[in-house]
């Protein structure tokens, strides 16, 4: 019984995990957000970024008259996933899932934007 509760807690901390929604947002409305080149909307909007700690794309983000920014996402830990893949830890490949996705992005990132020199 203990067992297959850990294994029903660990599936869905995986599949929680693996995706974050972030709010993407900037000083200027309509600012266009790129990650790793691809454009993915224009602030202010919602999108699914993955959360596994090893993924950190560049942002990009422009908009006309404004200098163009480049940055990373804002990071944070994971703490559910954290103490899972801790507390679970004997069960070594049903808790890596939760290790690997124990650190990702905020799910809130604002962008200022400075105005470029004329």
């Amino acid at each position: 019984m203990m067992k297959n509760l850990m294994i029903v807690v660990l599936a869905a901390l995986m599949v929680s995990g693996c995706v974050t929604k972030v709010f993407f947002d900037s000083s200027e409305p309509g600012a266009e957000v790129y990650l790793d080149g691809e454009k993915i909307g224009e602030t202010p909007f919602t999108a699914n970024v993955s959360a596994y700690a090893w993924y950190d794309p560049a942002v990009t983000i422009k908009k006309e008259g404004y200098k163009e920014l480049r940055t990373f996402l804002k990071p944070e830990p994971r703490v559910g996933n954290i103490v899972a893949g801790v507390l679970f830890f004997s069960a070594l490949p049903i808790s890596m899932p939760c290790l690997f996705t124990c650190y990702g992005p905020q799910k809130r990132q604002f962008f200022e934007l400075e105005k470029e020199s004329e």
